[in-house]
């Protein structure tokens, strides 16, 4: 399987992500000790020509209230994947997609998603407080991905990572924004907070 092929994989799970959450259920409110599950599902449609690629994400994060302070909440996000599936109407591109089993790699790179954000008094996030953490995790995710796949030799890895993870640093860099990282969890949020309460972009809550 090329490096081409993987990357569009990531890219496009990445893309979901950044659509942000459809279907997620969230607790009216947070004490301090709770996990809190829930599940998030985006579909992208991708057009080429006559041609349709869809690819459905579904997250199954898993939110731990770790403590309270002068700004509000402290939670914890950690993510698995429940399911990731993709259909191409190009009959010899369904074939190449169906035989790549994707499963492990996409659930290594889901799993790196660990996020520490800090919640406002409105109980929206105001930051993520391990983005240095989460950016390298990902960059080792995806490093370790592309070795698996090109079939690095370990006595060659050394090298092979010198010239790769420049380039994986810049891209991830690109993708890890707070602001991606944080709609990818929850979907849109000015229109609501984490304590159920359904906002409207520029007003406050009641």
């Amino acid at each position: 399987m090329s490096m081409r092929t993987i990357a569009l994989y990531v890219c496009l799970l990445m893309t979901c992500f950044m659509c942000g959450a459809r279907e997620i259920t969230i607790m009216p409110q947070f004490t301090v000790g709770d996990t809190i599950g829930y599940r998030a599902t985006t579909s992208l449609v991708m057009y080429h020509g006559k041609d349709s690629l869809v690819s459905t994400t579904k997250l199954l994060p898993t939110l731990i209230v770790n403590e309270k302070n002068d700004k509000g909440f402290v939670i914890t996000i950690n993510n698995r994947l429940e399911d990731f599936s993709i259909e191409c109407s190009d009959p010899e591109a369904g074939e190449t997609l169906k035989a790549f089993d994707k499963s492990d790699i996409l659930n290594d790179f889901v799993a790196a998603i660990v996020l520490k954000i800090q919640l406002g008094a409105d109980c929206r996030p105001d930051s993520i407080l391990n983005m240095n953490a989460v950016r390298e995790r990902i960059t080792e995710a995806y490093i370790n991905m592309f070795a698996k796949q090109q079939e690095v030799d370990e006595s060659n890895r050394a090298k092979w990572e010198n010239e790769t993870r420049p380039l994986l640093v810049g891209a991830v860099d690109m993708i890890c924004t707070p602001a991606h990282l944080i709609e990818q969890q929850f979907g849109n949020l000015p229109y609501f907070n984490l304590t159920g309460i359904p906002l409207k972009s520029g007003k406050s809550r009641p």
